[in-house]
Protein backbone atom coordinates (compact mmCIF):
# COMPACT_ATOMS: atom_id res chain seq x y z
CA UNK A 1 0.00 0.00 0.00
CA UNK A 2 2.88 2.33 0.74
CA UNK A 3 4.29 1.63 -2.71
CA UNK A 4 0.97 2.60 -4.29
CA UNK A 5 0.78 5.78 -2.25
CA UNK A 6 4.30 6.82 -3.18
CA UNK A 7 3.70 6.00 -6.82
CA UNK A 8 0.96 8.64 -7.05
CA UNK A 9 2.41 12.13 -7.34
CA UNK A 10 0.96 14.14 -4.48
CA UNK A 11 1.25 17.74 -5.68
CA UNK A 12 -2.26 18.77 -6.70
CA UNK A 13 -3.45 15.22 -7.19
CA UNK A 14 -4.95 14.53 -3.75
CA UNK A 15 -8.09 12.83 -5.15
CA UNK A 16 -5.90 10.30 -6.98
CA UNK A 17 -4.05 9.53 -3.75
CA UNK A 18 -7.34 9.11 -1.85
CA UNK A 19 -8.68 6.83 -4.60
CA UNK A 20 -5.52 4.71 -4.59
CA UNK A 21 -5.53 4.31 -0.82
CA UNK A 22 -9.27 3.60 -0.80
CA UNK A 23 -9.05 0.80 -3.37
CA UNK A 24 -5.94 -0.73 -1.84
CA UNK A 25 -7.54 -0.84 1.63
CA UNK A 26 -10.77 -2.20 0.15
CA UNK A 27 -8.87 -4.98 -1.58
CA UNK A 28 -6.89 -5.78 1.57
CA UNK A 29 -10.01 -5.90 3.77
CA UNK A 30 -11.96 -7.90 1.19
CA UNK A 31 -9.34 -10.63 1.30
CA UNK A 32 -8.72 -10.54 5.06
CA UNK A 33 -9.90 -13.46 7.19
CA UNK A 34 -11.07 -11.27 10.08
CA UNK A 35 -12.34 -7.72 9.67
CA UNK A 36 -13.46 -5.77 12.70
CA UNK A 37 -16.27 -3.26 12.06
CA UNK A 38 -14.14 -0.22 12.77
CA UNK A 39 -11.55 -1.30 10.19
CA UNK A 40 -13.90 -0.40 7.34
CA UNK A 41 -14.19 3.18 8.58
CA UNK A 42 -10.78 4.13 7.16
CA UNK A 43 -11.53 3.32 3.50
CA UNK A 44 -14.97 4.86 3.96
CA UNK A 45 -13.35 8.17 4.94
CA UNK A 46 -11.14 8.01 1.83
CA UNK A 47 -14.25 7.38 -0.29
CA UNK A 48 -15.69 10.72 0.83
CA UNK A 49 -12.92 12.46 -1.14
CA UNK A 50 -13.63 10.49 -4.34
CA UNK A 51 -16.65 9.89 -6.53
CA UNK A 52 -17.01 6.27 -5.36
CA UNK A 53 -19.77 5.69 -2.80
CA UNK A 54 -19.97 1.88 -2.59
CA UNK A 55 -17.85 1.86 0.57
CA UNK A 56 -20.52 3.81 2.43
CA UNK A 57 -22.94 0.97 1.69
CA UNK A 58 -20.30 -1.63 2.60
CA UNK A 59 -19.73 0.11 5.94
CA UNK A 60 -23.48 0.04 6.61
CA UNK A 61 -23.62 -3.69 5.92
CA UNK A 62 -21.16 -4.39 8.73
CA UNK A 63 -24.11 -4.34 11.11
CA UNK A 64 -25.30 -7.59 9.52
CA UNK A 65 -22.17 -9.38 10.68
CA UNK A 66 -23.37 -9.01 14.27
CA UNK A 67 -27.02 -9.83 13.58
CA UNK A 68 -26.61 -13.48 14.62
CA UNK A 69 -25.66 -12.42 18.16
CA UNK A 70 -29.04 -10.79 18.76
CA UNK A 71 -31.65 -12.83 20.56
CA UNK A 72 -29.26 -14.85 22.70
CA UNK A 73 -29.49 -18.00 20.57
CA UNK A 74 -25.88 -17.96 19.47
CA UNK A 75 -23.45 -19.93 21.63
CA UNK A 76 -19.69 -20.03 21.23
CA UNK A 77 -18.25 -23.55 21.30
CA UNK A 78 -14.88 -23.57 23.03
Amino acid sequence: MLWLALRVRTGDNAPALARTLMFSLFLYLSLAAVVQPWYVAVPMVFSLFTRYRFLILWTGLVVLSYSHYRGGQFQEHY
